[in-house]
């Protein structure tokens, strides 16, 4: 049976609306699993990170929230920041952490990848699970700021 030309019209014409409707709500979803919002309440920025950035990363935070290739984070020695790139920025204002507000710590992911937790927020505790290998980067750029300072996670 063939849908009469007019109901085709209607769901073409309101596709993108639900489409748009959809992608708001799981971003405002995921944001709040996820603990975004939470630090947003705190350190929200609209600031531009001038310095060197990490991007299209892999990272994790509370509750298994994923954030596959879709975070770009730069440091310096004041603090991290941290945004999604721009498809992904509803619910997800930029941050910019002062490293006071983050600790640093080891993490499993699978009992077999070895990446670091940078736990944000001192009343917040969100945790950031990032590879080691972005740590490395991040902690370069962060100097005398990394909140390691005797680098007991041999990065």
């Amino acid at each position: 049976m063939v849908a009469p030309p007019e109901q085709d019209t209607i769901i073409l014409r309101y596709f993108p609306i639900y489409l748009a409707a959809l992608w708001t709500l799981i971003s405002y979803a995921v944001s709040w699993i996820g603990g975004w919002s939470v630090l947003a309440k705190q350190f929200r920025t609209d600031e531009n990170f001038a310095d060197r950035m990490c991007r299209w990363f892999y990272a994790t935070m509370r509750w298994g929230t994923h954030y596959n290739g879709a975070l770009k984070a730069g440091a310096n020695v004041v603090g991290l920041y941290i945004a999604p790139v721009l498809l992904f920025r509803i619910a997800h204002p930029p941050l910019f952490i002062p490293w006071s507000e983050i600790k640093v710590g080891p993490s499993r992911w699978f009992d077999f990848y070895l990446g670091i937790t940078l736990t944000l927020g001192r009343e917040e505790q969100i945790p950031f699970r990032i590879s080691q290998r972005v740590a490395r980067k991040l902690r370069s750029e962060a100097g005398a700021g990394w909140p390691d300072p005797q680098n007991l996670l041999q990065l």
